[in-house]
C-alpha cells in the first residue's frame, strides 16, 4: 500500500508508520531534545534590528519561536507578522525586492503562519516525537506608514532548531 497520510518535513509516513507515530503520541510518549543556534544576519528598520529566538519545555513538548519588532514612531506602526519555517536555510540569505533595503529570506519557507498584530510576536505549538531533524525559522514584520501609505518587511535573523 503507498499512500501516505502524514508527511514530516520531506518525508512521507506510509499509514502503518503514520498510525504508529498517532499512538506514540496519544500514550505521552517522551519528548525530543531540542536546541536552538541563530544563523544569518538582522536588518535595521527605524535603526532597530529584530531578532528570533526560541524555547523548549521538555515538560510538555512546547516549543515556542518569537521575534522582536522595532519600535516606531509617529504614522509608522506594525500591521501584521509572520513566522516562516521550513526545513532548508538560505545561509548566507537571500534579498528580495519586497524587503527593507538589507533585510534577506534566511528561510526556504514550506509554512508561513500569520501572527496577531502585536508588540512581541511568538508561536507556541506542541511538537510531536519527530525523528532527529533540523526546522528553520524567521520572522517577518510588515510596518505601514499612514504617511505616503506604504507597507516595509523587515526580517529578523535566523534560527536553526535542532530536534533530537
Amino acid at each position: 500500500m503507498d499512500d501516505f497520510l502524514l508527511r514530516i518535513g520531506t518525508m512521507d509516513l506510509p499509514r502503518t508508520a503514520s498510525a504508529a507515530l498517532l499512538l506514540t503520541l496519544a500514550a505521552g510518549a517522551q519528548c525530543n531534545t531540542v536546541t536552538f543556534a541563530n544563523y544569518a544576519t538582522t536588518c535595521a528598520y527605524a535603526g532597530q534590528h529584530s531578532a528570533i529566538s526560541g524555547t523548549f519545555d521538555s515538560r510538555t513538548c512546547r516549543l515556542t519561536v518569537a521575534f522582536t519588532v522595532s519600535r516606531t514612531c509617529c504614522n509608522t506602526l506594525p500591521f501584521v507578522h509572520a513566522l516562516l519555517l521550513g526545513v532548508r536555510p538560505f545561509d548566507p540569505g537571500l534579498p528580495h525586492p519586497l524587503l527593507v533595503p538589507g533585510c534577506i529570506l534566511a528561510v526556504d519557507p514550506v509554512v508561513v503562519l500569520g501572527i496577531a498584530r502585536s508588540t512581541a510576536p511568538s508561536v507556541t505549538f506542541t511538537l510531536p516525537p519527530l525523528p532527529a531533524t533540523h526546522l528553520f525559522a524567521q520572522g517577518v514584520t510588515d510596518y505601514f506608514t499612514t504617511v505616503g501609505m506604504t507597507h516595509e518587511l523587515q526580517t529578523s535573523d535566523g534560527l536553526r532548531i535542532d530536534v533530537r
